[in-house]
């Protein structure tokens, strides 16, 4: 029976020993592999159909991004003579050669972010590593539509700071932001770990989900309730605690 764990998995990738013993290597609940490349032993490309990424495998059981490719699906990994990477991709179909060289600069675009209402942005601040003659920059836009549309304002200006910058694309519902790194030379590159961007959405009317009125455990109206084993009174003469004096006892006591 599979684990809770690998129903939800998407994509899951297993290495097979001449002897028959499967060990999973990779899985992600979030990207669909389509492509398989291993141009060299414990070296692993993969090719994913969401928004056309190639992905490295790494000894610690990531998978590092290498590329993004302008396609949403990457169909096919192959490995040439000289090791060099080609890919080719559909939606829109294309053919892509990548190499093992690094290149001088790069660019991460990341995701809108959703900020549920109208909000005015904070400050934008990262962390990484950047070596003497690398360079990393940040830039931001904002709109009110997931999707680029006429909302959309223009790329910020560079944001320099890793310790922190003011946003200053105006308030919007969605905020995106992009990273550029760059190098002067070879042997070095810049490492970016992590993105923070801070916000304040606008005051939102109170909004009711639910109402509950609970049962009172007892009643403020007294109910009559009868004895469950009544006793039945005596028969027979009864001497009264209270005996009336007639009037003609009164009157001979008087003479």
């Amino acid at each position: 029976m599979a684990s809770p764990a690998a129903r939800k998995a998407r994509s899951m990738l297993f290495r097979v020993d001449p002897d028959g013993v499967a060990t999973q290597l990779w899985s992600s609940e979030d990207e669909t592999v389509f492509s398989l490349a291993v141009p060299a032993e414990k070296e692993v490309y993969l090719g994913t159909g969401d928004l056309g990424k190639v992905r490295h495998l790494e000894e610690d059981g990531s998978a590092s991004l290498v590329a993004r490719l302008p396609a949403a699906q990457v169909t096919s990994l192959l490995v040439g003579a000289d090791g060099a990477l080609f890919a080719a991709t559909s939606n829109a179909g294309g053919i892509y050669s990548l190499e093992k060289e690094v290149s001088e600069s790069g660019t991460y675009l990341s995701p809108p972010k959703d900020a549920s209402s109208l909000a005015r942005w904070g400050q934008i601040g990262w962390i990484g590593e950047m070596p003497s003659g690398t360079r990393e920059e940040m830039f931001t836009r904002s709109g009110n539509s997931a999707a680029p549309d006429n909302t959309r304002s223009e790329w910020s200006p560079a944001y320099v700071a890793a310790a922190g910058s003011k946003v200053v694309s105006p308030s919007a519902r969605f905020i995106q932001w992009k990273a550029r790194l760059s190098r002067e030379s070879k042997g070095i590159s810049p490492l970016l770990e992590s993105v923070s961007l801070t916000y304040l959405p606008s005051n939102l009317p109170p909004k009711v989900e639910k109402i509950e009125i609970p049962r009172r455990p007892w009643s403020r109206t007294p109910r009559r309730r009868r004895c469950p084993n009544p006793r039945p009174f005596p028969k027979g003469p009864s001497s009264p605690i209270l005996s009336p004096r007639s009037p003609a006892s009164e009157s001979s006591r008087g003479g």
